[in-house]
């Protein structure tokens, strides 16, 4: 049995889910959509209120969503691409409100494997497209890059790669940076690589450090 671990409390999902309903006062009328996330894999979910059961994992997506709409708009006809997509929870709250015209996850092998697992069983639908990480550079072009966490705790040098095809490039972006481990991406490789992003904090913060860089050149 595969056992994928959480790393969202309970409290921390209350506040993502606070966060994500005011900056999208409409996703509170639409949690059931949300809750088809935690269907597959029995998640421990938690109570919350008005908006039912839900993991707080997916409160953290949903957290993410609210995030991207509020920065870029709706995400209808965009290529996205996602490094390091996790078991494929960001891809499937995403699809339960918009509709990309394609949708990338660079990851490594097994991770590939489980997220195409996951998003066929879900029937969320979908353009899906699983690029091995050794061979990020045939993902297609994006409009709109995302990237939690992975894109920072990636060695440097294959950091940078990705900087260098994603970064650099693609007129929208959003990644939320930790500062955990040395010989990593740090904020001001970021900003070198896009001088006109914006390095905000994470909100709700998960661990001391952690911050948003995202940077929107297309408008809304």
């Amino acid at each position: 049995m595969l056992r994928i671990f959480e790393h969202v409390d309970a409290d921390l999902g209350r506040s993502c889910l606070d966060r994500a309903v005011l900056l999208c006062p409409e996703f509170g009328a639409i949690m059931d959509r949300f809750r088809r996330n935690d269907v597959i894999g029995r998640p421990e979910v938690v109570s919350y209120g008005v908006y039912g059961e839900l993991s707080p994992s997916t409160c953290r997506y949903v957290k993410t969503l609210a995030e991207l709409a509020d920065r870029f708009g709706s995400l209808d006809g965009l290529t996205v691409v996602e490094i390091g997509g996790g078991y494929g929870g960001q891809a499937l709250v995403t699809h339960e409100v918009f509709q990309p015209e394609r949708y990338a996850l660079i990851d490594l092998d097994e991770a590939l494997e489980l997220q195409r697992a996951y998003l066929t069983a879900s029937d969320v639908g979908g353009c899906f497209e699983f690029v091995a990480a050794d061979d990020f550079q045939a993902a297609p072009a994006a409009d709109l890059v995302i990237s939690s966490y992975a894109l920072t705790e990636c060695y440097r040098d294959a950091a940078l790669g990705y900087g260098e095809k994603y970064v650099v490039p693609s007129p929208r972006g959003y990644i939320v940076g930790n500062q955990l481990m040395a010989d990593r991406l740090y904020p001001t490789d970021l900003l070198r690589l896009r001088s006109t992003g914006h390095l905000d904090r994470e909100v709700p913060q998960s661990a001391a450090g952690n911050y948003v860089f995202w940077w929107n050149d297309a408008g809304i």
